[in-house]
């Protein structure tokens, strides 16, 4: 009895090992997709996170189906991105207007009263992101949008 149980725990030691050996691996992946991708210009990944979170309810019109976990992505590198010049070093790496205010029109048909979990991180994510567009848009033209903006977050 104790050479069976030795075994079986030798085994369950060595599937722990092994599955500690792929969470590392999948981290360190992720760190590095995540450099790579803020090696963007900011207009390529803005024109890409555009078409991305547009086609991701519009299947209807185009081919390309957009899953949850890609539109997640996409909010997750739109965030990168506009993180990375809110300290004033821009250096003419700035995303258009027009693809921000297209994220901000975007963006507020998920800031909606949910009851679902997912879309409640959805609307959270989506407020989360809203922010960080309204510190890059300037007043005169995001005015009607953040209205509508303030409007949907009262319902909530």
């Amino acid at each position: 009895m104790d050479i069976q149980l030795r075994n079986y725990l030798d085994a369950v030691e060595d599937d722990s090992q092994e599955a500690r050996y792929w969470t590392a691996l999948a981290a360190k992946t992720d760190n590095i997709c995540d450099r790579m991708r803020c090696l963007l210009p900011a207009n390529v990944s803005g024109h890409i996170i555009c078409d991305l979170l547009i086609d991701s309810d519009n299947n209807k019109t185009n081919d390309v189906i957009v899953d949850g976990k890609m539109r997640d992505r996409a909010m997750q590198l739109l965030n990168t991105k506009l993180l990375a010049g809110i300290d004033g070093s821009l250096d003419g790496n700035d995303i258009h207007v027009g693809y921000l205010i297209k994220f901000a029109t975007k963006l507020n048909e998920w800031i909606k009263p949910a009851e679902q979990r997912d879309e409640i991180t959805l609307c959270q994510s989506a407020a989360y992101s809203l922010k960080l567009v309204a510190k890059r848009i300037p007043p005169n033209e995001g005015q009607k949008i953040f209205a509508d903006t303030m409007e949907r977050c009262l319902k909530i």
